[in-house]
């Protein structure tokens, strides 16, 4: 008997997310369209780096400049140049600009896939925040 409730007072290993989650699994699909894209390896590498830091789903990623040139082993020139072709390719959806020391935040956004259009104002990440709860509710 005391062997039971020794076990039963074992503590409990935290649980990991589950990664089948709505946002999950959109990061996740996201980023088997980079690699099954057409991108070049270093918009590959670069796009790849955004999906690792989706931990808050896929319309509000950001990584600072330094930590992206860290974490690819490109330099500045190189990561800025990867970030607008991959812009200006669909891939990434600018949702709210860096200013005075804060991150640029985008969207993973696949091209040619169904887009949700995101407001360019000054709330734009509030609009994505009401965006990514509505997309996202059971």
């Amino acid at each position: 008997m005391a062997l039971a409730h020794a076990i039963s007072t074992l503590p409990v290993a935290p649980v990991a997310p589950d990664p089948t989650t709505s946002a999950r699994r959109h990061v996740n699909a996201w980023r088997d369209a980079v690699w099954t894209s057409t991108l070049s390896a270093t918009n590959k590498l670069v796009a790849l780096a955004y999906a690792d830091h989706a931990s808050t789903g896929p319309l509000r990623v950001w990584v600072a400049a330094e930590r992206l040139q860290a974490r690819t082993s490109l330099g500045r020139t190189a990561t800025t140049a990867a970030l607008r072709r991959l812009r200006d390719a669909g891939w990434l959806a600018l949702t709210s600009t860096g200013v005075r020391g804060s991150t640029t935040r985008y969207a993973l956004t696949t091209p040619g896939a169904d887009v949700v259009e995101l407001e360019h104002d000054d709330d734009r990440v509030d609009d994505v925040d009401v965006v990514e709860h509505q997309e996202h509710e059971p």
